[in-house]
């Protein structure tokens, strides 16, 4: 359906409720805003107790407060498709029968609206940009999201200008907003293949970037761009405009493509992109195995820095005889393999003889999290799991917790285990990836094979039963990471880069 169809349905609606509080759900009410029904908009629902009182300046209700709208209410399931079946359910049990799902179709085009009524208020940007950041998506709870936007505010403390260019709706452009950063929208589409997906469709999705290209080449040369930091492996536009107007750029390796069950739709036309950059970075040192098609001469290994101020908490951990609290946070998605630490949790119902809490914070894949609840259910686990869904305000959920754990077995980084760190969690990870860099077994966190539950197990009954040598632990580990990872060391290493990136290109500093 076109939007303007759709508009045209919605006009007759006298009552609006838009069921999602989330990305797809600000987008459905800045569309509806833009085409003058935002007051008929009444509030938003969800499906359980809400964790704001208001969003986007309108209430926030969970569904079951609604009842007294089933007859007049238009209720617009506003959340991602993997989500619908169950929304629609929990529609139909409180007897709501006037209901409209946003389709994919919908959605990619209320996306391509938003973004062009933005640039057309944009407006004409006059000053002028040392670094434009090519975004790997537009999310504000990602982790190379997060890491731009730090390293975006350090290099501002230094003088440096930059630009952020979204290549897609989301929430990640409300921080950018908050934190005064620049930003505009570049639409393109990234140029690797999701198992399964079909190759030729997305060769002519590609198409379209070249007219991203021509935009990219434009704001170069508009506003003095004098290098591009491509930071995701995803995308390659800015790479191709900034070669192409005779700007260096850097690649930031942040993704490990492959776990997340992506290849690049063509191979050697990616190599031959990523070896024409100044420098290639990368965010840890196991993520050079499968950088092996890549001039290992360009490559630097920097690991990302994160906000200590926001994280590091000092506090003693174990203060609970009745009750340890363990939380894992990140999509609850199948490469995270929560449920490893599920079957771990059947293996403590019968061993450890504290209670016990495990806390999934995360946004919810369908499917896996479905799955997840059947593990739960076998296992009867009812009284000591509980999923959060996706939460802001993380720090909260590290610094109320004893043990952090960390089941995936490919981080290609693992900011969350840093933050779990400074928060001052024991962290639990799998030796595996990036995680066995961060972690230092028995000295800054616990470590167990990845894969063994039984191990996993036992290194949370050791915390649980070894409080003093476990507050120890966490503590070394929050030291380290308070050293190690902070985003000001990030930012001056990242400057040094540039600068010896700036000089070679004979651009004066």
């Amino acid at each position: 359906m076109r939007e303007e169809c759709w508009i045209r349905k919605l006009k007759k609606e006298k009552c609006i409720i838009i069921y999602g509080a989330g990305m797809v759900g600000a987008l459905v009410y800045n569309r509806l805003d833009a085409n003058g029904l935002g007051e008929r908009v009444v509030c938003f629902a969800v499906s359980e107790r809400p964790d704001k009182e208001k969003y986007l300046g309108k209430p926030v209700w969970p569904i079951d407060r609604l009842k007294r709208f089933q007859k007049r209410a238009l209720v617009i399931v506003a959340t991602l498709p993997a989500l619908h079946g169950a929304i629609l359910k929990n529609l139909e049990k409180y007897s709501f029968t006037r209901v409209s799902a946003i389709t994919k179709a919908l959605f990619y085009e209320l996306n391509k609206n938003y973004i062009n009524r933005f640039k057309e208020c944009e407006g004409n940007k006059k000053r002028d940009i040392d670094i434009a950041f090519m975004a790997s998506d537009n999310n504000r709870v990602s982790g190379a999201f997060l890491c731009l936007v730090d390293l975006t505010m350090e290099l501002k403390k230094r003088g440096i200008a930059s630009i952020v260019i979204l290549p897609e709706y989301g929430d990640g452009e409300g921080l950018l907003q908050e934190r005064g950063i620049d930003y505009t929208y570049i639409r393109s589409e990234h140029w690797c293949i999701y198992e399964g997906e079909r190759r030729l469709a997305k060769y002519w999705r590609l198409c379209g970037n070249f007219r991203a290209v021509r935009e990219m080449r434009r704001l170069i040369r508009e506003r003095g761009i004098r290098l591009v930091h491509n930071n995701t492996t995803y995308t390659y536009v800015g790479a191709i405009a900034a070669q192409r107007e005779g700007v260096p750029f850097v690649w930031h390796v942040r993704e490990y493509i492959r776990n997340q069950k992506y290849s690049f739709a063509d191979k050697k036309y990616a190599a031959k992109w990523m070896n024409r950059a100044a420098r290639i970075i990368t965010v840890s040192a196991y993520m050079l195995r499968w950088l092996r098609y890549i001039d290992q001469r360009k490559i630097k290994v920097l690991h990302d820095g994160v906000d200590t101020d926001q994280f590091y908490c000092k506090r003693p951990i174990l203060q609970d005889s009745r009750q340890v609290v363990i939380t894992l946070v990140g999509t609850v998605i199948a490469h995270k393999r929560q449920e490893e630490l599920l079957e771990a949790a059947n293996i403590l119902k019968e061993k450890m003889e504290k209670g016990f809490r495990i806390r999934f914070v995360g946004k919810e894949e369908g499917h896996y999290l479905e799955k997840l609840k059947r593990t739960i259910k076998r296992y009867q686990l009812q009284d000591y799991v509980c999923f959060l869904g996706q939460k802001s305000n993380v720090a909260d959920f590290f610094q109320e917790s004893d043990i952090a754990v960390i089941c995936s077995k490919a981080e290609a980084f693992g900011r969350v285990t840093v933050e779990a760190q400074l928060a001052g969690c024991v962290v639990i990870g799998a030796d595996a990836g990036a995680t066995a860099e961060l972690v230092r077994n028995g000295e800054t966190g616990l470590l167990y094979q990845a894969g063994n539950v039984r191990e996993l197990a036992e290194q949370i009954l050791y915390v649980a039963g070894h409080a003093q040598e476990a507050r120890e632990i966490a503590r070394r580990g929050q030291e380290y990471a308070k050293r190690a990872y902070s985003k000001v060391r990030n930012a001056d290493e990242m400057l040094r880069v540039y600068e010896e990136v700036w000089k070679t290109h004979g651009y004066r500093q």
